[in-house]
């Protein structure tokens, strides 16, 4: 097998188990001030339909992930490393 016929095929095969994009970065956090929730997004293009997915040229489908973010914490909370405001306090048992 000759070098570009070997590589084209080591191309193609790699197309064909990858046939989305990566995901984008997400987008900026909505939530504008201490305690209101907002949310992100971000996307990634694929395209299942193709006979080659490395030619990508047949109608594309693009998935959309969100999640929920809560804004900046008031000064007496903590932010979590998921990104949520958490009081934390102790009770006597008196």
């Amino acid at each position: 097998m000759h070098l570009k016929t070997w590589r084209k095929t080591g191309v193609q095969k790699l197309c064909h188990k990858k046939t989305c994009k990566l995901w984008s970065d997400w987008t900026s956090f909505t939530a504008k001030g201490p305690t209101t929730f907002g949310y992100q997004t971000r996307d990634r293009k694929c395209w299942y339909t193709g006979t080659d997915s490395c030619i990508q040229d047949v109608a594309v489908t693009i998935l959309t992930a969100s999640r929920v973010c809560e804004g900046p914490c008031r000064l007496d909370y903590n932010m979590t490393k998921h990104g949520f405001c958490l009081k934390l306090g102790a009770t006597s048992a008196d």
